[in-house]
């Protein structure tokens, strides 16, 4: 039997040019929510994630359009769960991880040669990732979210926690706000990657690496 893989067509070149790329979109996604979390107040962390994935979708479009190849999706949620388990966070990886591979059913075919289905794919990633929080909610509870994030949650701000993401007009609010941020961020990446990284562009640093 024929083994199938997501990643077959995958050379060194391109592994090296997403593990490059997913690195920057993870440190850019990382110093955003650094530094917008503060300044939106008690509503930073749950609405610095549209920042963030408006400055990584920019860097993540123009990696998927240099190798428009499918299992880049993939990979790069490979990198982005491997970079916050190194920070403690290997839950993480239970929600991106299905997320990349619904990005890569949206891809599937030519998706990768079509900027719309990029910038749809991207947007749905964004929203499933902005709720992460509320995943880890929906399946751990309170008592789960104390235990498994011991260092980020006291009793009353588990209680709070799980009071906003059982609201449904708080979790529609977010998902909304964060996907607009995502769709941006797709639509100026494919923008930027037609005005610097096209075939017109012979001097494009990709093409370098």
């Amino acid at each position: 039997m024929k083994r199938i893989s997501i990643v077959k067509n995958l050379n060194i070149k391109d592994l090296s040019i997403i593990g490059v790329l997913a690195t920057m979109a993870f440190i850019c996604n990382s110093l955003v929510a650094t530094f917008i979390t503060p300044l939106l107040g008690d509503i930073g962390i749950y609405a610095h994630v549209g920042p963030s994935l408006l400055l990584a979708g920019i860097i993540f479009v123009v990696m998927l359009k240099k190798i428009a190849k499918p299992g880049c999706f993939f990979l790069f949620g490979v990198v982005f769960s491997i970079l916050f388990s190194l920070m403690g966070l290997w839950q993480m990886s239970l929600v991106i991880i299905p997320a990349t591979l619904i990005g890569e059913l949206i891809l599937s075919g030519q998706g990768y040669h079509s900027n719309f289905r990029i910038i749809i794919a991207y947007t749905v990633y964004g929203a499933i990732y902005s709720l992460h929080p509320g995943f880890f909610v929906w399946i751990l509870g309170q008592s789960g979210l104390m235990s498994q994030f011991p260092e980020m949650f006291t009793e009353a701000d588990a209680v709070a926690h799980v009071a906003k993401y059982t609201n449904l007009a708080f979790v529609s609010k977010i998902l909304i706000f964060t996907s607009l941020f995502a769709c941006a961020g797709g639509i100026f990446g494919v923008l930027l990657y037609k005005k610097f990284f096209t075939e017109n562009n012979k001097n494009s640093l990709l093409d370098q690496l």
